[in-house]
C-alpha cells in the first residue's frame, strides 16, 4: 500500500480509464509505469501529477511499475560515491575533482516555496550538473546553490529496455 493511501481497495469503476482514453481530458495512462497521470501545461512543455486514487470511487489506482525501470544503488556503491564527495563544498572543488559534467542545466532544479504566514510563494531555480560516468548504477546530480555551494543527489540509472 502506498504511504498516502487511506484504503487498500482498488478502483473498480472505469472512470479513470474512460478519461484517459478521451483526448478531451487531461488524464493519461502510462503503460510503462502503469500509472494514471493528470497532465497540465508547464514552462518546459507539460507537467504531470501521478493519480494515486480514483476521484470518482476513491479506490486505489494500479500498483506502479516505476521502481522496476531504474537500477538499485547498493549500499556499497552509495558509500563509495559519498566518500568521493567528501570535502567537496563548492563548484570549483566539484569541477576540479570530476571535470566538466555530462549535462549542465542552467535551471535544472526548481524549488517552490508555497505562500505561508503572509509571505508570498517563491520559486528558485538552481543550476544542476549531471554526471553519468561516475557509477555504473547511479546518476550523480550536483545542485549549485548561491555562492557556488554544492549539494549532491544520487538516482538509479534507467534499466535498459530489452530491445535496446
Amino acid at each position: 500500500m502506498h504511504p498516502c493511501s487511506k484504503t487498500d481497495a482498488f478502483c473498480d469503476c472505469t472512470w479513470l480509464r474512460t478519461m484517459a482514453e478521451s483526448p478531451d481530458h487531461p488524464i493519461e495512462f502510462d503503460a510503462e509505469t502503469h500509472e494514471f497521470r493528470f497532465v497540465y501545461p508547464a514552462a518546459h512543455g507539460k507537467g504531470s501529477l501521478v493519480i494515486r486514487h480514483c476521484p470518482w470511487c476513491g479506490g486505489k489506482t494500479p500498483e506502479s511499475l516505476r521502481h522496476s525501470r531504474f537500477m538499485r544503488i547498493s549500499e556499497g556503491e552509495r558509500q563509495r560515491l559519498l566518500r568521493l564527495f567528501k570535502g567537496l563544498k563548492c563548484l570549483e572543488d566539484m569541477l576540479s575533482a570530476f571535470g566538466p559534467p555530462d549535462e549542465d542545466r542552467a535551471q535544472g532544479l526548481i524549488a517552490e516555496t508555497p505562500e505561508k504566514g503572509g509571505h508570498p510563494s517563491e520559486i528558485q531555480a538552481y543550476r544542476l550538473l549531471v554526471y553519468h560516468g561516475l557509477s555504473d548504477t547511479a546518476t550523480v546530480k550536483v545542485q549549485v546553490y548561491p555562492n557556488d555551494r554544492v549539494g549532491f543527489m544520487l538516482s538509479g540509472k534507467p534499466i535498459p529496455k530489452s530491445d535496446e
